[in-house]
This record gives structure tokens, C-alpha cells and sequence, in this order.
């Protein structure tokens, strides 16, 4: 039970919920975001650069799926 010993109402806990997982998806979403900055810095030699296409390619069913 809830440390306070306050009943939290269903629905207060499932906006608290949508808020977590927002705030997850946001933190994923910046770290691919400065993964992909890295990249565009440094430059990845083609064997990494040839990985990811096909990481890509393997991904996009998934992503066209969800949509």
C-alpha cells in the first residue's frame, strides 16, 4: 500500500502512469537522438554503418506494424 495510507482513485494512477511512460519514451527517444548526433560526428566506418542499415531494414517491419 501507499506510504501516505491514501487511497489513490484508478484513475489519478492511470494518468500517473501515462506520465511515467512518457517520460520513458522521451528518454529513449534523446538517447537515440545523441547516439545518432555521435554518429554524424564521428563518422562510423562502413562495417558499423552496414550493421545499422540492416538493423534498420530488420526494424522497419516492426515500425510499419505499430503504426
Amino acid at each position: 500500500m501507499s506510504t501516505t495510507g491514501k487511497i489513490i482513485p484508478k484513475k489519478e494512477l492511470k494518468t500517473i502512469a501515462k506520465k511515467q511512460s512518457a517520460s520513458k519514451a522521451k528518454a529513449v527517444e534523446v538517447k537515440r537522438l545523441n547516439k545518432a548526433e555521435k554518429i554524424a560526428k564521428t563518422g562510423l566506418n562502413t562495417r558499423v554503418k552496414g550493421h545499422l542499415k540492416a538493423a534498420n531494414k530488420r526494424n522497419q517491419g516492426k515500425r510499419d506494424a505499430a503504426n
